[in-house]
């Protein structure tokens, strides 16, 4: 039995101490039993929300949905503690923890053991973005979790917020504006708004803005040049969003935006809502008033009224308005209608009359693949220019007997291929870069078997420095996924080069081989990978790994494939939410089924064409790969191209070859990541092959290959903020 024995030394309750390790111990699934456990113990603080008050915290229903546990699993990992939890039948009811004494036992290390569990701790942050959003019509459709990292429903909720119905709800007074806001504001509004940035890709770009036009009181820029009219609407605006119970008559009432605009101005006109363009119908915006003096407010209001209108000087130029608004029209033209992460609030915005939306431009990225036309014509001119790396490398073509080895790829079977990877490794993996090695005292190799299924285990290689003086014996951990396409590939393929970096830059590495296609056709292999992960994150101690001095991924070819998806599940899965990845490296990576090329983007991909004949990796070879690999070509998990977001991810590093087939979907995809506010870099070899350093160790570009890959890695390691 695990845990502590019933005769634990100062323990004031031992028998029972033992009936609860002997409850526990009956559990499966530890794991999630865990994560049940510690949802339960945790106070929960938001109150403030009436979604709270209509759906219990504590919830069979809401704790499944906050774990993405699917219905009914929530009582099949709790089947053996029923004597010491009320689980009602009614998914919407508590569930109790009978007695505090069991609290008691799971929170005290000393007393539990293995099986102790900690409370989340709160954070105030996460608190408040928590209550804006429950606040601000019910967005979300439970309490979200909030904890010192922020929980999956959390994070998909700040993803898809849709400013436009809140505003709109409190321009017409249909939300009232709580106390708290004011407090937010004035007090805390900048703390957050500091933190929430620190957070970089884990926080959404578009939030933050969000946080930013609140903690400015809902500012009003002006277009440069405005006249005394747009100042004054700017001013009623203004005014109309800086108090919480009283708004300036006659012209923010009933007949809001019903006055129709004398004709001298044009159709549309722009007032820039810090930071959301609103394109706002004319027909909808007051007259401007003969007599300023005579505006109908009083008291505060009136006194705020003429303070707004003394900073800005009246100055007509209705050409810089015009183009600002042709700007933002055409961006709004050019934005996705089909974006499938489109939050609840902006559906219910289109069941306004169209007369009454304001037609915005949130996001200033589209997600996925959606782009502005011009910014799509100018990727496309860039993506051309990509075809001079396919001109060969003058030092690889210089090198005797070479020609032969720059035969295109055209292996007609899966055995051919493994055979020529056997052969591949027989003649040249113990001798790749062998001169870069370590001495063997600095490090230690040793093979793990790691459970990944019921009755399977996969082969993980662990590379870990010796450990120095002034070192806690704990480092920053690599997950490496091999290359091969799925079909061949193994822990041989860059262990040297694996083991001169785990020295170097102090770093623990788990080199992890999968099932292999066809035998095991998709998604067998990224399951095995994926199942493996998440037990090196639960059990970093095994790999001498902190994770939280750096948790990256990394793969080549294949391997980059895998990578690129891993990091998109991990994103979503409560699992990691303690142990976020904070890297990802991808090697001359596949992205993209070649079938499942996006429409507007097929005249950019030439790569793939350009390079069918290239050496090593030829069109035909990826054909047969493919073939063999048996994944749907619009599958994400197959082609993490089209993943419906990207945001959040870790950082990224790719390396891409010049004379490589998937040269120009790995652009494609640096692109696509940076556009989602994702921080990737980029390093092209012009003129050399898929896999050319396994082949040419000696080349100039072979070692630059590998610095690269090492520079790449400490990038991601030492120069991204480690959360």
């Amino acid at each position: 039995m695990r845990g502590s024995a019933s005769n634990i030394p100062n323990s004031p309750y031992p028998d029972l101490d033992q009936l609860y390790n002997q409850l526990l111990s009956r559990c499966s699934d530890w794991q999630a039993t865990f994560r049940i456990l510690q949802i339960l113990i945790t106070p929960h603080k938001n109150k403030s929300a009436t979604t709270a008050e209509r759906i219990a915290w504590r919830s069979s229903r809401v704790i499944e949905g906050i774990l993405k546990l699917k219905p009914g699993q929530l009582g099949i990992h709790l089947v053996h503690l029923h004597s010491v939890l009320y689980i009602p039948e009614d998914e919407d009811s508590d569930i109790h923890i009978f007695h505090a004494s069991f609290t008691e036992f799971l929170t005290e290390h000393s007393r539990s053991g293995l099986y102790h569990v900690e409370p989340l701790q709160s954070n105030q942050y996460w608190d408040l973005f928590a209550q804006f959003l429950l606040h601000m019509q019910s967005l979300l459709p439970f309490p979200p979790y909030s904890s010192e990292n922020p929980s999956h429903d959390l994070v998909d909720m700040l993803d898809t917020f849709d400013p436009y119905p809140v505003f709109t709800a409190i321009l017409h007074r249909q939300v009232p504006i709580k106390s708290f806001f004011v407090k937010w504001r004035y007090t805390e509004w900048e703390q957050c708004l500091a933190w929430a940035k620190s957070l970089g890709p884990r926080t959404p770009r578009k939030f933050v803005q969000v946080l930013e036009s609140f903690y400015h009181g809902f500012s009003i820029v002006l277009p440069p040049g405005s006249s005394p009219y747009w100042a004054y609407v700017s001013s009623l605006l203004e005014l109309h969003l800086s108090f919480e119970s009283h708004r300036p008559r006659n012209y923010f009432y009933d007949e809001l935006y019903l006055k129709k605009m004398s004709a001298s101005h044009s159709d549309t006109v722009d007032v820039y809502l810090k930071p959301f363009p609103f394109i706002i119908p004319a027909s909808r915006l007051p007259v401007i008033p003969q007599d300023w003096g005579k505006v109908d407010i009083t008291g505060t209001e009136a006194k705020e009224f003429h303070t707004l209108m003394n900073r800005f000087v009246p100055r007509n130029d209705s050409e810089t308005t015009q183009r600002l608004v042709q700007d933002v029209l055409n961006n709004t033209q050019n934005t996705t209608s089909t974006d499938s992460n489109r939050s609840a609030a902006s559906v219910r915005q289109k069941s306004l009359p169209r007369d009454q939306r304001c037609t915005m431009n949130w996001r200033s990225t589209s997600p996925g693949l959606a782009s502005s036309n011009s910014g799509l014509l100018q990727r496309h001119e860039q993506m051309a220019e990509y075809a001079k790396y396919s001109q060969l490398d003058p030092e690889l073509a210089s090198l005797p007997g070479v020609a032969e080895f720059l035969k295109p790829d055209n292996a007609t079977n899966v055995e051919a291929r493994r055979q020529r990877y056997e052969n591949a490794m027989d003649a040249r993996s113990s001798q790749i870069n062998q001169d870069l090695l370590p001495d063997s005292s600095e490090y230690s190799v040793v093979d793990r078997y790691i459970d990944v299924a019921p009755g399977v285990r996969v082969r993980a290689r662990c590379v870990t420095p010796t450990v120095r003086e002034g070192e806690d014996g704990s480092f920053p951990l690599l997950f490496w996924i091999h290359g091969g396409g799925w079909l061949t590939g193994d822990v041989r393929m860059d262990d040297n080069n694996l083991r001169i970096t785990s020295v170097e830059l102090r770093l623990s590495v788990v080199n992890c081989e999968y099932r292999l296609a066809p035998e095991h056709p998709f998604p067998t292999g990224l399951n095995d990978l994926y199942a493996a992960l998440k037990y090196v994150a639960a059990n970093p101690r095994v790999f001498a790994a902190s994770l939280k001095k750096g948790f990256i991924v990394g793969g080549v070819s294949a391997g980059g494939n895998l990578t690129a998806v891993i990091t998109h599940r991990a994103r979503d899965d409560s699992d990691f939410q303690n142990t976020p990845l904070t890297g990802q490296l991808l090697r001359i990576p596949c992205v993209i089924h070649p079938d499942a090329y996006p429409e507007e983007y097929k005249s950019s991909l030439l790569s793939m064409e350009q390079n069918k004949d290239a050496p090593f990796l030829s069109k035909a070879a990826i054909d047969l790969i493919l073939n063999n690999y048996h994944a749907p070509p619009t599958d994400p998990n197959m082609s993490p191209l089209l993943f419906q977001s990207h945001k959040a991810l870790p950082p990224a590093f790719i390396q891409v070859c010049g004379l490589d087939p998937l040269r120009d979907e790995a652009f494609l995809y640096q692109k696509v990541l940076e556009e989602a506010g994702v921080e990737a870099k980029l390093e092209i070899y012009p003129g050399v092959p898929h896999i050319f350093d396994l082949f040419f160790p000696s080349l100039k570009q072979s070692k630059k290959f590998l610095e690269d890959f090492i520079q790449g890695l400490r990038w991601l390691l030492y120069e991204q903020k480690v959360i």
